[in-house]
Formats: C-alpha cells, sequence, structure tokens
C-alpha cells in the first residue's frame, strides 16, 4: 500500500491519494486505486511534490464515500467501518491467514490510514472497528539488508535505483506501490547475515 497526503501529522493532515496491490502466493491478484478530495486546499509543496492539484481532486470522493469499497479489499466486514458481528468473524482463528499490509515506511501510511478509518467512522456514525494486519516496513528490511554506505538514506528512490527494479517511485501511489513490490522482490534475493 501507499498513500500520498496533504503532510505529515495523521491527526490533521489528510489522505489525498491511496493505492494498494493484493498479492497472492506472489501473484497479483487485486488492485485498489483513487484519489481522495480531502477537503483542504493543498500547499504548493504538496502539489509540487505529487503533481496533484486542488482542481484535480475536487471531484474525487472523500474518504468516507471511498471506505466500503477500501475496506472490502482490505478484508475488512464488507460495507461497513463498524458493525455489530462478534468478533470472531472480524478476527481470524490463529492458524489462518491475516493479512500482512507491506509499505515503505508502512507505519507512516498505517497511522495515516486508521485516522482516516476514524474520522469516516465518525462521519457516518458507524462503530469504528481497528483494521489490525501485520505490517512489514521494506525501509526496516532494507536497513537490515543493506549497508548505510551503499544507499546513503534509505528512501524508496535511492533503493529503487540501487538495486535497479523495472519500476521507480515518483510520489503517486500506484507508482510507489509498484516500485514497493519490485524492492520486496529484491529484498528476498539479498543474502542475511545471522
Amino acid at each position: 500500500m501507499d498513500i500520498e497526503t496533504t503532510g505529515l501529522d495523521p491527526h490533521s493532515d489528510r489522505i489525498i491519494e491511496i493505492a494498494a496491490t493484493r498479492i497472492v502466493n506472489g501473484r497479483v491478484t487485486e488492485n485498489f486505486h483513487t484519489l481522495v478530495n480531502p477537503a483542504v486546499r493543498l500547499s504548493p509543496f504538496i502539489t509540487d511534490l505529487t503533481g496533484l492539484s486542488d482542481g484535480l481532486l475536487a471531484t474525487a470522493p472523500r474518504f468516507e464515500e471511498i471506505t466500503d469499497e477500501l475496506t472490502a479489499f482490505l478484508h475488512l466486514d464488507t460495507g461497513t467501518i463498524g458493525g455489530t458481528a462478534p468478533a470472531e468473524d472480524f478476527y481470524p482463528a490463529q492458524d489462518s491467514a491475516i493479512d500482512t499490509l507491506v509499505g515503505h515506511n508502512v507505519q507512516f501510511d498505517y497511522a495515516f490510514l486508521q485516522s482516516e478509518l476514524v474520522r469516516a467512522a465518525l462521519a457516518t456514525d458507524q462503530a469504528y472497528r481497528p483494521y489490525t494486519p501485520r505490517l512489514l516496513c521494506t525501509a526496516e528490511a532494507a536497513r537490515a539488508l543493506i549497508p548505510r554506505e551503499k544507499v546513503g538514506r534509505y528512501r524508496l528512490d535511492r533503493l529503487a535505483e540501487l538495486l535497479n527494479t523495472p519500476h521507480k517511485p515518483r510520489h503517486r501511489a500506484q507508482a510507489d506501490v509498484a516500485a514497493t513490490i519490485d524492492l520486496v522482490a529484491e529484498l528476498s534475493k539479498l543474502p542475511i547475515d545471522v
């Protein structure tokens, strides 16, 4: 998953673009992508960084309008943010597969996603149920596998360049998801020093 935002604070800034790709047994099975109208003006910095503008986002859906589709994609209970079904309906048994949310600096994306889900629940008077996947951060994995002197900062663009991945990140959600998938594939080929 990758998101683009109006700023760095998940409590006061908003998601403006979100993309995710579902991979099962190493194969892409499904994609999700949308622009999101944040209902606030973008700073010139964010417009320059992402290429997204207030005009482009004006006709995009607001986050609460995409929540049902997004929660279905994330395998939350389809059609609601919360709901009243028993906990066992939402949380798989210990031996069943639990989705892993993968991203570059995934905690950033995850924090924004949680904040937007809370805001959407409040805006629609639905009960909030947290999304609690396992998290896999490609930046952390790269720090463990690639010496700093080879890469400098562990930014997605620097790692993509170092590992010569096919997709290059551009501060746009779909391109960055593709670059992150490439990065996972390349990192999995590196030897692990134990």
